[in-house]
């Protein structure tokens, strides 16, 4: 049972208790069937938000791990680019042309 019914259910008991339409001697074992019931239900759904907290901490230790993978690779790109320009320069070329870039410069 969803926890909005036992809610429902455990406040329509209530307003029936104050409108003494319960008998005295039935109250505490119902009230304590449904608190019971709705403690239950509250349990597992911790347990899940814990799960989804859980999974949403790794998600965004997988988005750091990426980005600073991403940084890194940008990095070695412009190292790489500009070590290319300075020995380009250094022999006074100004375009390399190749087979599988043939119009680089």
């Amino acid at each position: 049972m969803p926890l909005y019914e036992i809610s429902e259910r455990y406040f329509k008991f209530l307003k029936a208790c104050e409108n003494e339409e319960i008998a005295e001697e039935s109250i505490h074992d119902t009230l304590e069937a449904l608190g019971a019931e709705f403690e239950e239900k509250a349990d597992s759904i911790c347990c899940f938000i814990k799960n989804l907290n859980a999974e949403a901490g790794a998600i965004n230790k997988e988005i750091d791990m990426l980005h600073e993978r991403k940084k890194s690779k940008l990095k070695c790109s412009e190292r790489l680019t500009e070590y290319l320009k300075s020995q380009m320069e250094f022999i006074g070329k100004t375009k390399i042309e190749t087979e599988l870039f043939p119009n680089s410069s």
